[in-house]
């Protein structure tokens, strides 16, 4: 009895598909390597300015809460820092609740939290990685920071005879620059502020301006671009833009027109 071959019965052997060569391979590799070498700056551009944008906002919101801050308080401007800390007034956070903890004084961004309810992140550049230490007042930090305030020409230190600064006193409101992102810089002898490069952890919540003539020069905190060459800037009508440092003035003296930082 012719009993059938078992390896024919069945469906026709399939012809094995032909493999890649080595060089076939190192071509896609390559091709693969110049495209992901084309994409991730621009990825790496895109995510810059995603956080850029999100700097800017906190910026805005820093800026309207500092605009109801005014409207509370018979149109002064917050304080830089008030000293002595105590006695408490109403919603301030306590020292274990503040921003910026010191047993000494409290900061602006702790007397406008009351303002941006529910996210302390508000006054964080998200352009930072480490905490700010802050030289004035002996303070440090746990939160990045790194928004600051417009000192001395709003920005003032509450003390023994506090001058606080009036919105009355600010000839072009939506032309005056009251925050923006700054920190402390390591090369001030620079002439374009739009080469001014922050130190690692020199984040902060305020910026010498140049009519702070002594601090400026032996403090460098300054406004910096840490997004694509721009720094988010709020103004004391409320609104917030994204400008190069040499666009706001920062190199020019006291009284300048193109100096945005001087309240007249």
């Amino acid at each position: 009895m012719f009993l059938p071959d078992s390896r024919s019965s069945g469906s026709r052997s399939r012809p094995c598909a032909p493999a890649f060569t080595l060089i076939e391979l190192l071509v896609v590799i390559a091709i693969i390597g110049i495209l992901a070498s084309m994409l991730l700056p621009a990825l790496g551009s895109a995510k810059s300015k995603a956080k850029g944008m999100h700097c800017l906002n906190n910026n805005r919101q820093i800026s309207l809460a500092s605009k109801l801050y005014l409207d509370e308080a018979n149109e002064t401007f917050v304080f830089l820092w008030r000293n002595p800390r105590l006695p408490q007034q109403a919603g301030e956070p306590t020292q274990a609740q503040s921003l910026v903890p010191n047993a000494g004084v409290i900061w602006w961004p702790d007397k406008l939290s009351q303002y941006v309810p529910n996210d302390p992140r508000t006054f964080n550049c998200p352009g930072l990685h480490e905490a700010a230490s802050l030289s004035a007042g002996g303070s440090t930090s746990t939160n990045m920071l790194g928004i600051a305030m417009n000192h001395a020409e709003i920005g003032r230190t509450y003390a023994a005879a506090p001058i606080p600064v009036h919105e009355s006193d600010v000839a072009k409101p939506a032309a005056t620059i009251v925050f923006a992102d700054a920190g402390l810089v390591s090369n001030p002898a620079a002439p374009n502020p739009d080469d001014w490069i922050a130190t690692p952890n020199g984040a902060s919540v305020y910026m010498r301006v140049p009519s702070d003539t002594f601090f400026a020069a032996v403090d460098p905190v300054r406004l910096v671009a840490r997004h694509n060459r721009r720094a988010p800037c709020g103004f004391v009508d409320g609104h917030a833009e994204m400008m190069k440092p040499s666009d706001t003035g920062m190199q020019f003296p006291l009284g300048n027109p193109a100096a945005l930082w001087d309240k007249q």
